[in-house]
């Protein structure tokens, strides 16, 4: 298994900033998750 890329802060924060834009584009505020965001961000929660 490849190891995980690496990513500054600051990509990771506009990463997190772009998939909660886009759950809210996309989805109710009940559909609104911590997991659904870092699945889209392409990030763990851990």
């Amino acid at each position: 298994m490849a190891p995980a890329p690496k990513f500054s802060p600051e990509q990771q924060q506009e990463m997190i900033l772009d998939a909660a834009i886009q759950c809210i584009q996309e989805s109710s505020i009940t559909d609104f998750t911590m997991a659904k965001i870092a699945r889209l961000a392409g990030l763990s929660m851990g």
